[in-house]
């Protein structure tokens, strides 16, 4: 299984390359996004998933020992919700936006630490303990679908302001498709999120090594927990505009992925001492 682990970054780069290469598809037919852009889409998707599953292979663990592969992560896993909304919301300019925000975030993951240490037998020992890592990653990859959903609608929202009718804004969704998206993925999110966040607590009281490496992760995500859930709140009860609620959408998101290196030592535990030998 060694053998398989200089391969995992690769894919990982090569699925980089495919979401560049369906963004280009979509940036030079953006009105007709045909068969080589959705190729290109599906590949990279695919290409990733089996990035990280080689590095979960070849590390003997999930494949989230460090932020580097926390975005990556989080990028496949806002891909995936992409891929399924699209059969719900018929938005043409959704592709090119996806998959432009996974070049972006790509890009970025190798900028972050890589490959944290990992122990095997923590998570084979304790299977909802992983269940609580998994969560909490597809919590934010719908959580960054949400964002994009909301600065898109500033931009539609921009456009029209300016009476700038033609363009953009024509192959961008309406305000309202936009808000419905937006107001699907955070109640989503959020009920994702607090499972994570119970499965946490109960094994950050339970047990002690998980308690002294994790107690600031689990704030940090209570504090992105908190601050969705006001903004969905306030949304229903009339007390934020559409506009606002964007706004806030994309605020606490940046704050999330912002905190992310946080995150990397969730899959980490201390080995335990070796038994001395008589």
């Amino acid at each position: 299984m060694q053998a398989l682990l200089p391969s995992a970054p690769f894919l990982l780069a090569l699925s980089g390359v495919f979401y560049l290469g369906a963004f280009v598809c979509a940036l030079g037919r953006f009105a007709r996004q045909g068969v080589l852009f959705h190729t290109f889409w599906v590949l990279g998707f695919c290409v990733q998933g089996a990035g990280l599953f080689l590095t979960g292979v070849a590390a003997h663990a999930l494949p989230l020992s460090g932020a580097f592969e926390i975005l990556q992560a989080i990028t496949w896993c806002a891909v995936a919700m992409a891929l399924l909304l699209r059969v719900f919301y018929r938005v043409r300019a959704l592709g090119f936006f996806v998959t432009g925000l996974a070049v972006l975030l790509c890009a970025l993951s190798w900028l972050l630490p890589r490959h944290g240490e990992s122990t095997p037998s923590f998570f084979a020992g304790e299977p909802l303990l992983g269940l609580h890592v998994i969560l909490g990653i597809l919590a934010y990859g719908l959580f960054v679908l949400a964002a994009l959903a909301g600065f898109l609608y500033l931009l539609q929202n921009a456009a029209l302001r300016g009476k700038r009718g033609g363009g953009l804004s024509r192959l961008l969704p309406s305000l309202k498709t936009l808000e419905g998206i937006q107001l699907f993925l955070v109640p989503l999110g959020l009920g994702v999120l607090a499972l994570s966040l119970l499965l946490g607590i109960f094994y950050w009281a339970d047990l002690p090594e998980f308690r002294q490496l994790d107690f600031l992760k689990l704030l940090l995500t209570a504090c992105v927990w908190m601050g969705f859930l006001l903004l969905y709140i306030f949304k229903r009860l009339g007390k934020l505009s559409a506009l606002m609620f964007a706004r806030g959408i994309l605020a606490v998101c940046l704050l999330a992925l912002a905190s992310i290196w946080t995150l990397g030592g969730s899959a980490r535990v201390a080995e335990p001492p070796p038994h001395s030998q008589s």
